[in-house]
């Protein structure tokens, strides 16, 4: 009934909605994209999925489960993201791991939470750890914008609300979870003090602006996650063996993989399709060379941009490269992620 009063709410704020309950839009898309430029957006990640570990084993036992140092959680750390890896090194998901006091939140792509929720519980032997499902009664909203601080967001949040550092756009901000009955009174309040509600579009923006790769778009369980630039938010090459650590020290000790997530400012309007082939420019090689990934009009470039993967030899920005699809041929120009600078606000 919560969530149902929270989409009442959103739905009087002028929310478009898809079929699968994702808002699209509230508006303007450029609007709610400029309020993360210059002020605070307001994002529903509610559809995520969210798993919580309890039990006094949870942070020793997810130490030997995901990709990076989880220890630091002893120690108060509020947020760790990891990787979710199998024997070979790909990806099974990409998590956020938040520090709740007494048990962790795993937050991920909604469509891997029943397969990691599987997967782990199948890890649990003798250990005291105790995994939930939690998607349904634990929400996350996240501020983002230049206008986001540590104390706006604290002033005004739920008694119960968890407040972490996250990045869904190169400005930055805050996510915040809690329980879905007091989901609708934090939405109103937040819009009230000045957040803007931003839709899926707007944020897509951002997220291809600030280079960040999403699960099931840009990495699938054909991913190592060095070629999705995961490497320094994702994995500590100084913590014990977990599943996958083999290969991926290996790739590390060789250098760099075959290929891996370059951005790409791409000639015209119209956006490419899905796994549009890469290829060299001015050449009669036909051979791709990479693949795209993810696509947005970007007002800031005011250009067409991507994300796509790119064989290292040919990923330098600044490389001349075609773009070959259902649209036909385009050029494409190789940049440096993410597009936009990060800007320096007082957090």
């Amino acid at each position: 009934m919560s969530l149902e009063a929270l989409r009442r709410i959103q739905t009087t704020q002028g929310a478009v909605f898809a079929d699968n309950d994702r808002i699209l839009r509230f508006g303007s898309v450029e609007a709610e994209y400029r309020s993360v430029t210059d002020a605070i957006g307001l994002l529903d990640r509610s559809l995520r999925g969210r798993l919580r570990l309890t039990g006094a084993d949870r942070i020793r036992w997810l130490q030997g489960m995901v990709s990076n140092d989880m220890l630091p959680f002893e120690s108060g750390a509020d947020v760790i993201q990891a990787c979710v890896l199998n024997a070979t090194g790909h990806m099974l998901a990409d998590i956020t791991a938040v520090n709740a006091g007494d048990s962790l939140i795993l937050d991920l792509d909604r469509a891997t939470t029943e397969k990691i929720a599987r997967l782990f519980d199948s890890y649990i032997i003798t250990e005291d750890v105790e995994i939930t499902d939690v998607s349904d009664s634990l929400l996350c909203f996240s501020l983002q914008g230049a206008g986001v601080s540590r104390n706006w967001n604290q002033s005004i949040t739920a008694d119960r609300a968890i407040v972490v550092p996250a990045s869904h756009s190169v400005e930055g901000g805050y996510d915040l979870y809690l329980p879905v009955e007091e989901a609708p009174a934090l939405w109103e309040k937040l819009t009230a003090s000045g957040a803007r509600p931003v839709g899926e579009q707007a944020a897509e923006i951002h997220r291809v602006e600030a280079g960040i790769p999403r699960y099931g778009v840009d990495m699938d369980e054909t991913t190592i996650p060095l070629e999705a630039n995961l490497e320094t938010t994702h994995i500590s090459y100084r913590k014990g063996c977990y599943v996958g650590q083999e290969i991926v020290a290996r790739i590390q000790s060789r250098g760099h993989t075959n290929r891996a997530l370059t951005g790409l400012i791409l000639e015209g309007d119209a956006l490419p399709e899905y796994k549009s082939s890469i290829l060299l420019a001015e050449t009669s090689e036909e051979k791709p060379v990479g693949w795209i990934t993810s696509s947005v009009f970007s007002p800031a470039l005011n250009a067409v941009i991507a994300l796509g993967y790119v064989r290292h030899e040919h990923r330098s920005a600044g490389t001349q490269l075609t773009v070959s699809g259902g649209s036909g041929q385009r050029k494409a120009t190789a940049a440096e992620l993410p597009f936009r600078r990060i800007r320096q606000v007082n957090r």
